[in-house]
């Protein structure tokens, strides 16, 4: 109560999760970092309890989330098996025009791909 016999509130208590999760869908999952976020939709919850309010707002699982922000994907794309098909697949494409082949590789310009070049 207030000095005019009102009720009134005050926080005794505030807590936050500064927990990673993991946001899948079909397309694939990320790991979404919540520090610094702005949530714009939760839900909320109030339960009164010996006298105290109880407010709890979250993400419920399963409900739609929409990040928007800095994405860093980690799925293996930089891994040697996948870097070596790139690079095969590109070698593939220049070796399948020969022209452009020594025209973007043949530095000293004697017709032939030297193993310096």
């Amino acid at each position: 109560m207030d000095d005019e016999g009102n009720k009134s509130a005050r926080l005794l208590q505030y807590d936050e999760s500064k927990a990673s999760f993991r946001l899948t869908d079909g397309t694939g999952e990320c790991i979404v970092n919540p520090a610094g976020a702005a949530i714009l939709s939760l839900t909320k919850t109030t339960q009164h309890k010996n006298n105290h309010r109880y407010v709890e707002e979250y993400l419920p699982s399963h409900a739609r989330l929409y990040e928007i922000g800095h994405l860093d994907t980690r799925h293996g794309y930089n891994a040697a098996k996948n870097v070596n098909a790139d690079v095969a697949k590109l070698l593939t494409a220049l070796k399948a025009n020969k022209a452009k082949l020594l025209n973007s590789y043949d530095q000293n310009r004697d017709g032939q791909i030297d193993v310096q070049e």
